[in-house]
């Protein structure tokens, strides 16, 4: 796979998508009662990549979403579906 150099609309896009789910990653992570450390030890990451996610400097792979997924114990569609 060849990296593709993002142009500034992409860039932003991807910026805003990843805040975006920041924001639904946090709201879940809460309304289940975890801290990030919990989260990231049931889903197998370090600490820092949830709050990082959060923050919106890293956005997930579909791997990484599944995980995340089952260890907030919801429908990888409960979690992705408020992206739309």
């Amino acid at each position: 796979m060849v990296n593709k150099v993002l142009s500034s609309k992409e860039k932003a896009e991807k910026e805003i998508f990843a805040k975006k789910f920041g924001k639904i990653l946090s709201d879940a992570r809460k309304k289940a009662g975890l801290t990030q450390e919990q989260l990231a030890d049931r889903a197998d990451f370090h600490r820092t990549y949830i709050g990082f996610m959060e923050q919106g400097v890293y956005s997930p792979n579909l791997y990484s979403l599944t995980k995340i997924a089952k260890a907030l114990n919801i429908k990888l569609s409960d979690l992705v579906k408020k992206l739309d």
